[in-house]
């Protein structure tokens, strides 16, 4: 499978795709809360992307220094990523100190956001596991063996706890969705 789609001279990350329609619907899904919260929210995933794109620069700004069209090649990694959201929870702590809000409902939109975009990165992305005769097994090349689809038991699992956590009522907003993110 192809890490990535062409759009005339531009490679687009099909992961990055993926992950970007994970948040837009997420942000569709919890609009209806509260508009500061999501701002915030927005913002942390903005400044993670951010981070993940650019972050390069920051650990080696000679090498962009000495050719700027690097930037629009520019990837990121582990470490990028990683950075992005130690700046995201700095962002949160300076904001929480500035204006008064409820870091668990913060905490609980996140956890649904992650559901959601975990949710479709599985859905799209194949994982294949061990080899199976089961009749759910999918083929990948020449058909005569099947494999057990592993991002398919991810997504059939996300389903079961978020069906779990809603059926639990808890009050959304006072950090009980991301504990149980956690800890399930």
């Amino acid at each position: 499978m192809a890490q990535s789609i062409m759009l005339g001279g531009l490679a687009i990350n099909k992961a990055v795709l993926v992950y970007g329609l994970g948040f837009l619907l997420a942000y569709l899904i919890l609009r209806k809360q509260d508009r500061q919260l999501l701002s915030l929210l927005s913002y942390m995933i903005l400044i993670t992307l951010f981070f993940y794109r650019f972050g390069g620069f920051f650990f080696d700004p000679g090498m962009y220094l000495k050719n700027p069209l690097l930037f629009l090649q520019a990837n990121g990694g582990t470490r990028e990523w990683v950075t992005g959201l130690l700046a995201a929870m700095m962002y949160v702590m300076v904001m929480k100190k500035r204006h008064s809000f409820g870091i668990g409902k913060l905490a609980d939109i996140a956890a649904v956001g992650f559901f959601i975009i975990t949710f479709v990165k599985n859905l799209f992305f194949p994982i294949f596991g061990d080899k199976t005769s089961l009749p759910w097994g999918i083929s990948i090349n020449d058909g005569t063996q099947s494999y057990h689809p592993i991002n398919l038991y991810y997504c059939l699992l996300i389903l079961i706890l978020a069906f779990i956590l809603w059926k639990r009522h808890d009050a959304f907003g006072n950090g009980r969705y991301f504990t149980n993110l956690m800890f399930y």
